[in-house]
């Protein structure tokens, strides 16, 4: 995803980390859960895989939620941003959302959980912004660390 204004924080304490390993190369890769004013939260989903994966049905629940339109298909090592305002998102970044999230991620933290069209576990993720980190308010995001797209909690 393309950032302007918005940094990268790998803090310890305020990572995002993979529940579960993802069945279908797909993983919650970044969230952006306590933005500064101006700035909507939002969710990236990545597909690890070379091939494409057709997300149609597939609903993501936690703090927010949404459900893919059926055909939505997301290429090969290609990412996807769900937003919870369109408008103010494609005024911060210059380019529209994939998708609008309803409800709101916690400041503090919580889960996301992927599921698929016939409701099957594909991705959870858990994020926690500790108090004082750039994740809390300071325009910071938190990413999945590189390498742990396999379930196991990055190290320390």
């Amino acid at each position: 995803m393309t950032r302007a204004a918005v940094p990268v924080a790998l803090l310890l304490g305020s990572l995002l980390v993979p529940g579960e390993a993802a069945a279908h190369g797909i993983v919650i890769s970044e969230v952006l859960c306590d933005p500064p004013p101006g700035l909507p939260q939002f969710i990236e989903l990545s597909n690890t895989s070379a091939e494409a994966v057709d997300l149609g049905g597939w609903a993501l629940s936690g703090g927010a939620a949404h459900t893919f339109p059926q055909g939505f298909r997301l290429p090969g090592l290609a990412r996807c941003v769900l937003a919870a305002d369109l408008d103010r998102f494609r005024t911060a970044y210059g380019f529209a959302p994939d998708g609008v999230f309803l409800g709101n991620l916690p400041k503090t933290g919580g889960s996301q959980t992927l599921r698929d069209e016939r409701g099957e576990f594909v991705a959870r993720a858990e994020y926690a912004a500790e108090p004082g980190s750039l994740a809390r308010g300071g325009g910071a995001s938190l990413v999945l660390r590189a390498g742990h797209v396999d379930g196991a909690d990055p190290p320390a």
